[in-house]
């Protein structure tokens, strides 16, 4: 073989390590990109949609599809299994509700997002026979036992109270509908209600009158 020979092939070997080195460069730069468009958008824990991302769906939704309802749940005295059982055991709670709304919405043609903490959002389309039942069936899955293990396997049942709205779709404002449905929310847990739809002229009180420990994680049922 000739020496011109010998470094042409040596020359087309190098080009050729190189282009594979670049295209694999290329591939981890998009899995990357392709990762942190994925956590810019979702929660990590559960990987929910997260309070951004929420808002793109319902603002899709309600541009493209009919009515749609949100409904904003809070797990009642959650923070109570944190000071019981431990941070972990809280997180493995929340991932466990997580997983049962992500069903329970996918199941009814909507979304679930995590919003924050033990806040979540449902972007549900208002079926034929109403809301009611669709709520009450998702809060009853919600309060199915849930096992965790930390130092020691533990059972736990916990609640939510709900905030309900809803729009026809075509013009709606995200900030305002989710405003709606946390005062519902917030009379829900005022009246001791599972859930309550929002009425216009609702208000929340004035601030003096919010201190003090969460209503949410006064009803007794919440957790054992």
């Amino acid at each position: 073989m000739s020496t011109l020979t010998i470094a042409a092939t040596t020359g087309v070997i190098a080009l050729a390590a190189g282009w594979l080195t670049a295209a694999r460069t290329i591939s981890h730069q998009r899995r990357l990109l392709a990762h942190a468009l994925w956590l810019s958008q979702h929660d990590p824990l559960t990987g929910l949609p997260n309070r951004t991302h929420a808002q793109h769906l319902f603002t899709r939704r309600t541009t493209t599809a009919g009515p749609t309802a949100l409904v904003l749940l809070d797990l009642d005295r959650f923070k109570q299994v944190n000071d019981t059982h431990g941070h972990h055991a809280g997180d493995q709670l929340l991932a466990t509700i997580a997983a049962r709304l992500a069903g329970a919405a996918t199941g009814n043609g909507g979304h679930a997002a995590r919003l924050a903490g033990d806040e979540f959002l449902l972007i549900l389309p208002i079926a034929p026979g109403g809301l009611d039942n669709t709520v009450q069936t998702i809060q009853r899955t919600i309060s199915t036992s849930v096992e965790i293990t930390t130092e020691q396997t533990v059972r736990l049942t916990i609640t939510a109270t709900a905030g309900i709205t809803w729009c026809h779709g075509t013009g709606a404002d995200w900030h305002s509908q989710l405003r709606q449905a946390d005062l519902a929310l917030y009379h829900a847990r005022a009246r001791g209600l599972a859930y309550q739809f929002y009425r216009p002229g609702m208000r929340m009180p004035h601030r003096p009158h919010r201190h003090g420990p969460r209503l949410r994680d006064q009803r007794p049922e919440a957790t054992t």
